[in-house]
């Protein structure tokens, strides 16, 4: 990865934005993909021979006005160099997803520091958005629970988008991280799967400069399901000066033992794995990264206007836990709102589809609109 952080040193002493964005696209080896790098305005940079983002080769080309594509001459020393510094690279899957499979999400890959190597992300911009170049916009950070995390985006970017259009709820861009699949959106033990870090200290600043964001709390949210909603009370609480509000939805892992024998869990089996990948096999070191534990170290330092809420299907395995840590907020004096909902189980667009009206009440209340 020391030629693709040399290659960002040299984008950024040219004052330009590091930024990458890569799509699918068909080439002479079969399927590969268009990476645009986005320092280089109006050049497209095509990788070939790599179906999967491992081991690619880059080679700059353009695209002619027929869409033809031809390879660009590399005439430009900082073309050369350009090419030189990246070379062949190797991306630590799952690090790189696939790309949603929806018109309305941008997909982009960050670089980051802490991982050593590019992580992808996806964006949903508001129609008002590219009509309005002066606005600034509220953000909503949607964290995803454990598999395969783009699955759940297009329909996520739907109903935000749909919500939008009604103007139900104010336009907001919505940032997708990727947590990994069993990222457990916390730091391994290890460090060498650093999610939170590069969530809170690399994309979060990331967005906030390359997109017109209301960049303070009052403009931002965090909001997850299933292990995106422990994510977000974990942001919410430990992070709570970026975030004006955090809204949990079907949260779990909420327990204090993360091997619980208890069949309406995850598999034991799975969350041994995950027990060993990410906690380091240290119980300890698993509940100091637990909602329940933060909520206790941070109970007195929260902002009074931070807003909380806690949402679990009464038909949802996570309900008991939920009910639970309801109860210890209560207990420490956390305003927030919890809400069950009747016939409801683990599904995310479920629990959206159920709240109705009262879930863009919340939107309009936590969100600042933006503005110019």
């Amino acid at each position: 990865m020391a030629a693709m952080a040399g290659l960002v040193m040299a984008v950024m002493a040219r004052g330009a934005d590091p930024g990458f964005r890569v799509t699918p696209a068909a080439g002479d080896a079969g399927t590969g993909y268009r990476m645009e790098w986005t320092g280089a305005a109006g050049r497209e940079y095509y990788v070939r021979h790599s179906p999967d983002l491992r081991d690619w080769l880059l080679l700059p080309w353009l695209v002619e006005g027929d869409g033809t594509q031809v390879e660009k001459t590399l005439d430009d020393p900082a073309d050369t160099l350009f090419f030189q510094l990246v070379g062949r690279e190797t991306v630590a899957t799952p690090w790189v997803t696939d790309a949603a499979t929806t018109p309305r999400a941008g997909y982009q890959l960050l670089y980051s520091e802490a991982v050593g190597g590019p992580v992808s992300f996806h964006v949903y911009l508001p129609p008002p958005y590219a009509l309005q170049p002066l606005r600034r916009f509220p953000v909503l950070y949607w964290l995803h629970g454990s598999g395969p995390g783009v699955l759940g985006i297009p329909a996520l970017t739907q109903y935000f988008h749909d919500a939008i259009q009604a103007r139900h709820i104010p336009p907001m861009i919505v940032v997708f991280p990727n947590g990994l699949p069993d990222g457990m959106w916390c730091d391994s033990k290890d460090g060498a799967r650093p999610v939170e870090t590069m969530v809170i200290e690399e994309l979060i600043p990331h967005i906030d400069r390359r997109y017109r964001t209301l960049a303070d709390r009052s403009g931002r949210i965090v909001e997850g399901f299933s292990m995106g909603g422990y994510g977000a009370a974990r942001f919410g609480l430990k992070h709570h000066r970026l975030f004006g509000a955090f809204s949990m939805m079907g949260a779990g892992p909420l327990q204090l033992d993360f091997l619980e024998d208890n069949p309406l869990l995850v598999p034991i089996e799975q969350r041994r794995e995950i027990f060993a990948t990410v906690y380091g096999s240290d119980m300890d070191y698993f509940e100091a990264q637990s909602p329940w534990r933060l909520a206790e170290m941070n109970a007195t330092s929260l902002p009074p206007d931070l807003a909380i809420r806690q949402i679990v299907g009464q038909r949802d395995a996570m309900l008991p836990h939920n009910r639970l840590l309801h109860q210890r907020l209560v207990e420490l004096g956390i305003a927030h709102e919890y809400t069950e909902l009747e016939g409801i189980g683990h599904n995310a667009m479920d629990v959206l589809n159920a709240l109705g009206a009262a879930n863009f009440e919340f939107y309009n209340r936590v969100l600042r609109p933006g503005g110019d």
